[in-house]
């Protein structure tokens, strides 16, 4: 093993696609995503799929509407995508794509979600946090804007950068959580 197998392990998750009550696309400017999202669709993984995100200071358009513009283009019926164009970061992805989910009353027992590769953490443990523990969450990801992936992430600035960032955000992110987490439970000894 090398020193930093166990960073990797940790952040990088890349989950078999499985079946699901639907696909949810935390909201972002990268355009893999939707395609990932529309290739699991046309493969019969989740007949719908929830695309989140506002518009970000960065865009002129929200996250919504520019991804579900080319979920369309690869041939997503509009029936088939549901709309949340709030949220601003992966914790309000999470907490209103439940809601959205709740107020369409569509189930979430399995959730089929494509993430960036270094993010992909950050996004099963956000999605596991805000969603019923009995939900079931998959993480498919793709390489991010620097190609960089669980195999390569160690070999170039941009990905020692981008992981070392998603280590010290969840820490941010997760601190609060953990006693959510464990409350009623009695340590080990």
């Amino acid at each position: 093993m090398n020193p930093y197998d166990c960073i990797t392990d940790f952040i990088y998750v890349d989950h078999p696609p499985e079946e699901a009550d639907m696909i949810v696309i935390p909201g972002s400017d990268h355009l893999p995503l939707a395609r990932k999202a529309a290739e699991l669709f046309r493969n019969g993984f989740a007949a719908r799929i929830l695309v989140t995100g506002g518009q970000p200071a960065n865009m002129q358009e929200s996250e919504w509407t520019f991804l579900s513009r080319e979920l369309r283009q690869l041939g997503v019926p509009d029936d088939a995508l549901i709309k949340e164009d709030k949220a601003l970061n992966t914790f309000e992805n999470a907490v209103f794509a439940k809601k959205a989910a709740d107020e369409k009353g569509i189930p979430y027992r399995r959730l089929l979600i494509p993430a960036k590769a270094s993010h992909a953490r950050r996004v099963l443990l956000t999605f596991q946090a805000r969603f019923p523990a009995d939900t079931e969450c998959f993480i498919v990801s793709v390489p991010d804007r620097n190609g960089v992936t669980a195999s390569n992430w160690m070999h170039s600035e941009a990905g020692i950068e981008r992981t070392m960032l998603e280590v010290e955000k969840i820490g941010r992110y997760f601190k609060q959580e953990v006693s959510r987490w464990t409350a009623g439970t009695k340590p080990q000894k």
